[in-house]
Formats: structure tokens, sequence, C-alpha cells
């Protein structure tokens, strides 16, 4: 009997390995991964995002990752710190008296999902060095038709005398976005991932139009969420891009950055709307978190806790518009240490990348996302949606470079 369980154990191995190495040679996890990632940018439900995570992509994921294939994964101090902080943030959960078991057995298997989901993408990109550049190409292709489909809503359903001043929504994709301030978060991480990949297109001059027409449209979309945080962190990676890049793509991001500003001044109720929206309440906004977080530094109140603020406008606020801070109010010290080493090794570990290979990509859309969220955010478990996309799949890049360079060092090409 325990032959023949053996045997049944070795046969079923042998099949996993077998169906784990045709996934790998036919890159059907990254197919599934691209499939997954569009499904939220052009989904109109969470139905469609969940049923690719579960039945298309989660599927393929296991088979590669778990599978004893000789391409394992290597470490990533990044991923740590991602376990990490669902981790703290579980906890502070699991402690807090407005939770209850069912919540809480929900944030933990999503938080499953999200580490798997990071897994697969640093395990993409270590196994091939353009799988960067061709996701970024599809998944900006795809975020520009979702973007132009809303714009195309925007024109056609806004009053025209308040076209300019109305601020976008997303009448068509990405599920579960709460606000204008929030899609325009990825917008400008994906606008800057446009320009990165456009800077790295070898391939057909049709590509390169494509890239310049996605571009054009996310940027227009970018201007009509009239969302100062959206433009600064634009501004920054545009800013690292100029930085990293040649003399011939300054030039590109000189003109990028005077049309986006001729935009602007060719439509002055934009700019009139956001001067008249006055000082932004950002400090008042921290300091009462600070005073909340004071309270619980070490527990946090969890991420179903209904504490929150009032601003003078009379705004009830539950989160305090900074990724470390809200952090910290949500999981405690530890999860704001983790998140904030997130946030520093990502960048640190995507600007090695881009020093040793020349890879961008990962740094601009790190230091984009790094300065939206310095202005606003919270990141909590979620069910697949636009959080996703818009951080943990930057972040899922900085571990993707952390892994690529660990590869290297390993198998010798690096000092």
């Amino acid at each position: 009997m325990s032959r023949e369980s053996s045997r049944f154990r070795s046969s079923v191995l042998q099949f996993g390995q077998t169906l784990a190495e045709i996934a790998r040679q036919r890159n059907l996890l990254g197919i599934a991964y691209a499939a997954f990632v569009l499904s939220i940018f052009l989904g109109h439900t969470l139905s469609a995002p969940v049923f690719f995570y579960y039945y298309i992509f989660l599927p393929f994921a296991i088979i590669v990752l778990l599978s004893n294939l000789k391409y394992n994964l290597n470490f990533s101090y990044l991923i740590l710190l991602c376990i990490f902080y669902l981790s703290f943030l579980s906890i502070s959960s699991a402690i807090n008296i407005d939770s209850d078991f069912s919540d809480l057995s929900k944030q933990i298997r999503y938080s499953i999902l999200i580490i798997v989901f990071l897994f697969a993408t640093g395990f993409l990109c270590t196994e091939n060095v353009k799988f960067i550049d061709y996701l970024l190409f599809v998944l900006v292709v795809g975020l520009a038709a979702s973007a132009a489909i809303n714009l195309y809503y925007h024109f056609t359903l806004t009053p025209p005398e308040s076209i300019w001043t109305t601020r976008l929504t997303t009448r068509y994709g990405m599920p579960e976005y709460a606000n204008s301030t929030n899609v325009s978060a990825t917008y400008a991480v994906y606008f800057v991932g446009a320009i990165a990949t456009l800077e790295r297109a070898g391939g057909p001059f049709i590509q390169r139009v494509v890239l310049v027409l996605a571009a054009v449209i996310l940027l227009a979309a970018l201007l009509l969420t009239n969302s100062r945080s959206g433009y600064v962190a634009a501004f920054a990676g545009m800013s690292v891009f100029a930085l990293v890049t040649n003399r011939r793509n300054r030039i590109l991001l000189a003109t990028v950055l005077l049309a986006g500003i001729a935009g602007l001044f060719a439509a002055p109720e934009v700019w009139q709307a956001l001067i008249e929206r006055g000082f932004s309440s950002r400090p008042e906004v921290w300091l009462k978190f600070l005073g909340l977080i004071a309270d619980r530094p070490f527990a946090g109140y969890g991420s179903f806790s209904p504490v929150g603020i009032n601003i003078a406008t009379g705004e009830f606020l539950d989160q305090a518009h900074n990724l470390v801070l809200s952090a910290w109010f949500r999981g405690g010290i530890f999860s704001a240490l983790s998140m904030a080493g997130i946030l520093v090794f990502g960048n640190y570990f995507a600007f090695r990348l881009w020093r040793i290979t020349g890879q961008i990509i990962p740094l601009c859309m790190m230091a984009t996302i790094t300065v939206a969220g310095s202005f606003d955010y919270q990141l909590i478990f979620s069910r697949p949606a636009w959080p996703w996309v818009t951080f943990w799949l930057p972040f899922g890049l900085s571990i993707g470079a952390e892994m690529i360079l660990r590869h290297r060092q390993s198998t010798s090409d690096l000092p």
C-alpha cells in the first residue's frame, strides 16, 4: 500500500512538474497575469477581476510557484516587508473590538492573495528580462482604452458649461475606486509608465505610435481629474525619468510638460477650480491623525475601526492621507515601519536595477506612487480591484528588481 502511495505521489509530482514546465515555456503565467490586470482596468464590476484571479491567474501561479522546478524564487527583503505589513494589519484587526471573525478571515484571505500576486510578479520579472517591457506595453494600452471611454462619457454626459470643472470619474473600468483623487493616482503611475516604456520601445514604429497615443490619453484623463496629488506624483515620476534618461528623452519630457501646461491654460477653468479649492488641508489631517495614533501607537486601530477625524470643513475622514501614517493608524508602529521600508527599499532596488541594467520602468513607477502616497491614500487589504494595480503592482515590480539583482549576483553576473 505504501509502495502504491509512493508511486501515486511520484506520478502527481511528475505531472505537476510537467505542467509547470509547459506553463513556463509558453509563458502561460505571464499571459494569465496580464489578463487578470487588464480585467481590472476594463471590467466594470468586480466579477471580472475575481473570475480572472481565481480561475485563470491563480491556477497557473500555484502550478509554477509551488512546483519543484530548478527555477526557484530568489530571496526578497521586499516580499518580507509586504508580508510583515499585511500581518501587522491583521494582528491589529484581531485585537480591535470593531472586528469580528468573518472580517478577520476575509482580511487574512485577501492578504494571502496579494502575497501570491507579488510572488508571481517577482518570479515573472526574474524569468524573463523583457517581461516588464511587454507587461507595461499591454497594461498602458489597456488602461488608455479605459481612460478613453471615460473621457468620452465625460465630454458627452457632462453639461458643457462644467466640462472643465467637473472632476473626471471612471464610469467604466477599475471597480471599487472611491473618487477622482483615487483614479488620478492610477493615471499618474501608468502615464509615467507609458513614457518610461516608450523610452525602451525598440520594436516597430507602430508600437511607439501606440505608446505615444496612450500617454496622451492618460495625460488628458489625469488633468481632468483635477487632482493636485496626481499632478505632483506625475511630475515627480517624470522628473526621475528626466534624471535617468538621455538628452533626446529630456526634450521629449519637456515637450510633454509643455503640452500639459498648455492644456491647463487652454482650459483656464481647470486651474481656476484648483485655485478656488484653496490650500490643502493635509497638515491639519496629519496632525489630527497623529493625535489619534498617540493613543494607540503600537496596537493601531485595525482595518475595520470607524474611528476618524473631522476637519475644519466639516468633512469626516477615516484615513490619514499618507501611506505611512495610515499604516501607523491602522496597524500600529510596526505596520508603519514596514510600509516605510517598502517605499524606501522599493525605490532603492528599482534604482539599482536601472544603474545595472538600464531598466527604468520600476524606478519611475515606484517614484510616482511614493509621492502620490505621501499626500493621500491608505493601503489595506482589498479584493482584486484598483488598489492592486495602483499600489501592489509597482511594489511587485520593485520586488522583481530585487530578485533580478539577487539572481544575477548568484550567477556571478554582478560584482
